[in-house]
């Protein structure tokens, strides 16, 4: 598998995502979701990908608060919405639909039970072998209910997803989104760890008392940072332990912001840093945002890169991550 994206919203905004008015970010314990955060999807909220895909999974959960409603999750080619799943709430069941771009229903199904209020989880994994093919797999609570293909349009690739939804609507929450490029990821539960107190290497100067304080905060707090004028300094923090005790962990999101204070564009550069197992694991070099524009730079692992295995509890509890300027 191939993790293209993760959001669990517990880094308190939207930073990742093109987005509207209506949505909103709230306690993920209003919803019943994991972590912190969990979104209202009161409004579209998109996602390009940074490359061209014949292949998408997802992962996400969704919960409706007890009244009718309608929540959208589209594959984008470019402009062209070329795939539309339709989850609709009505009065005692969940219904459902696969609609193709000219909004034809493809296939439905209807779960014939007491309204669910509680949350559920959807996967499903979409292919486009040939332009304008496509082929689908929808699970509801990891158990198949859709399955099939149809042909139209001519989209080659999915590049965006989108979701939103249509009024009359109960609130709806989703969370724990994953996007993979080969399948689809399985049922997921995102967790945002927190730097609590510096690393093995302080090198950079800090805005606050130290420098961990300088960058824990939950959303992003742009008054308080830490800084270096020198290449190769490195500025290292210890992380919050896990939560949730023996899940399997799929994936390490590592993200952080950075931009230059004054000048002409920059010609200095940074790269994430992960150290485990006493070494430090350099990620790619990523250009520094201009003066009054913090860039986000990420890094998606799903393996440690000292043993080249799956990742443990105990090394992500141990796990030190960081930054370097580099030129």
């Amino acid at each position: 598998m191939a993790r293209m994206f993760i959001e669990g919203f517990e880094g308190g905004n939207f930073d990742l995502w093109d987005y509207d008015s209506g949505c909103s970010l709230v306690s993920a314990s209003l919803a019943s979701m994991t972590g912190d955060y969990c979104c209202d999807i009161g409004g579209l909220l998109e996602k390009d990908f940074s490359d061209n895909e014949t292949t998408v999974g997802v992962n996400f959960d969704v919960k409706f608060d007890g009244t009718p409603g309608l929540l959208l999750f589209y594959l984008y080619c470019d402009a062209m919405s070329c795939f539309i799943l339709r989850i609709s709430a009505e009065s005692s069941y969940i219904k459902y639909t696969v609609k193709d771009l000219s909004d034809s229903e493809v296939e439905s199904y209807e779960f014939n039970t007491i309204y669910p209020t509680s949350k559920f989880n959807v996967q499903a994994v979409m292919t486009n072998p040939s332009p304008g093919y496509y082929t689908y797999q929808i699970l509801h609570n990891g158990n198949e209910i859709l399955n099939g293909n149809f042909s139209y349009g001519s989209c080659a690739f999915f590049n965006k997803i989108r979701f939103g939804f249509e009024t009359p609507s109960s609130t709806i929450y989703i969370d724990n989104i994953v996007i993979d490029n080969e399948e689809i990821p399985g049922a997921s539960e995102v967790y945002g760890l927190v730097p609590y107190a510096n690393g093995t290497t302080s090198e950079w100067s800090s805005s606050d008392s130290t420098n961990f304080q300088s960058i824990d905060d939950i959303p992003r707090n742009d008054n308080n940072y830490i800084y270096t004028d020198v290449f190769d300094e490195i500025d290292l923090f210890k992380l919050t332990d896990v939560p949730v005790s023996g899940r399997e962990i799929k994936s390490l999101f590592l993200f952080g912001y950075s931009q230059q204070t004054v000048g002409p564009p920059p010609t200095e550069h940074t790269r994430l840093v992960v150290r485990t197992d006493s070494t430090n694991f350099l990620g790619a070099t990523e250009e520094i945002h201009v003066a009054g524009d913090f860039g986000r730079t990420e890094q998606i692992l799903q393996r440690s890169p000292s043993s080249r295995e799956s990742w443990e509890e105990a090394k992500i509890n141990d796990l030190e991550i960081g930054i370097k300027l580099v030129g």
